[in-house]
């Protein structure tokens, strides 16, 4: 099975990923909000022991070899059942990566707002799936309790049913997508009355996650670029100045020349107030990297 073999892949990641969280060093912020690095094996294995090494061991219990041991066992397929929830505390390592992406984008200088995109692409494609996982296991849920559902509902349309599990999730897929973005074509619709409950609730929060993800997207893009937006603010206010002094068509163009050729000195005003942050050992070595071509 191809599902069960990528399983097995994942949780090998994870296993490597537990086996490294003993040699990585950590950062530990004291009483006094300052951050201090740990190197000792000793006192690394310990803070992991600690805090995430328990939630890391649940979740690599192989629930799906336990299915297979238990395929006879009432009592056992049910123990299993109960554990099976135990595989979203993966959910929980994924988001823990965030700190080494953060530290693979500083090795690699990868723009922020290209990484804050990817993100949000990320969330709402993982929304996405979700979404559609639940309004795939309510419709099935529906059929199996001779409820009309939205399958059934679709298996009356000219294009046919929808049969198998792919056919099923991408159908899914569709109404996630289409529920999310607040498009609504209305060619899946609920059919009973669970259906019509996780219908509400996969809207409400879809729209909070669009809402949020189309906002913090336009934010974004629309502050990405601070030297051009500081250069146009000047070229705004000259323009206001100009009308204020009433100044004439000939002095108004030399100013609007001046200033508008003066993107690069802004930028060049930006880059010293930036050095000037920068504590004199870090700032020497950055003028050094700089200036090592003459």
């Amino acid at each position: 099975d191809v599902w069960f073999f990528l399983d097995r892949c994942i949780d090998l990641v994870f296993a490597s990923d537990m086996v490294l969280q003993f040699f990585l060093a950590v950062e530990v912020v004291g009483r006094n909000r300052v951050s201090v690095w740990v190197w000792q094996p000793k006192m690394i294995a310990w803070i992991y022991v600690k805090g995430w090494f328990l939630v890391d061991v649940v979740s690599l219990v192989p629930v799906d070899l336990l299915t297979i041991g238990a395929a006879h066992d009432v009592d056992e397929l049910k123990l299993v059942r109960v554990l099976r929830p135990l595989r979203l505390l993966k959910l929980v390592r994924v988001f823990r990566s965030n700190a080494k992406v953060n530290r693979w984008c500083d090795k690699r200088a990868v723009p922020l707002v290209k990484m804050e995109l990817v993100k949000f692409a990320a969330i709402l494609l993982v929304m996405s799936h979700w979404f559609a996982c639940v309004w795939a296991l309510v419709g099935m849920h529906g059929h199996e309790v001779g409820a009309p559902t939205w399958l059934d509902d679709i298996a009356s349309k000219p294009h046919g049913a929808v049969t198998t599990s792919w056919s099923k999730y991408g159908a899914a897929m569709h109404f996630a997508i289409m529920t999310i973005t607040s498009i609504g074509y209305g060619d899946i619709t609920p059919q009973n009355m669970g259906e019509y409950v996780a219908c509400a609730i996969i809207q409400l929060f879809g729209g909070g996650v669009w809402a949020y993800v189309i906002g913090s997207a336009c934010g974004l893009v629309a502050t990405h670029d601070e030297g051009t937006i500081r250069h146009r603010h000047t070229l705004d206010r000259c323009n206001d100045l100009i009308n204020d002094m009433g100044l004439s068509h000939e002095c108004a163009t030399t100013l609007r020349e001046f200033f508008g050729s003066a993107k690069g000195a802004q930028t060049a005003d930006a880059n010293r107030s930036l050095m000037d942050r920068m504590s004199e050992g870090l700032r020497g070595e950055a003028a050094e990297e700089s200036s090592s071509l003459w």
